[in-house]
């Protein structure tokens, strides 16, 4: 995954593992982890993010544009880089 660490400094981890959803929609079929991008750190919503200083201000029509890539690739060895084309160097 390759994304622009300014606007989404920091990443989140979340996991449902089956037997532990057993209500619906689920009905304990689920085993999943996702990766969430953030751009501020609180697990307890906006206002803390606001508190803590981490919250992206914005002014009224402002625009944030910015790119983000994940790949799938297999390699052996150390991966140094992934260029703009998602190239493995």
């Amino acid at each position: 995954m390759k994304w622009d660490k300014k606007i989404f400094p920091y990443i989140w981890i979340w996991r449902m593992y089956g037997k532990g959803y057993k209500n619906g929609p689920w009905w304990g079929r689920v085993y999943s982890i996702a990766l969430e991008l953030c751009s501020s750190l609180s697990p307890i919503g906006l206002s803390e993010a606001i508190k803590n200083s981490t919250a992206i201000m914005m002014k009224p029509q402002q625009e944030i544009k910015t790119s983000f890539m994940a790949i799938a690739y297999e390699k052996d060895g150390n991966i140094n880089k992934i260029d703009i084309n998602g190239n493995i160097i």
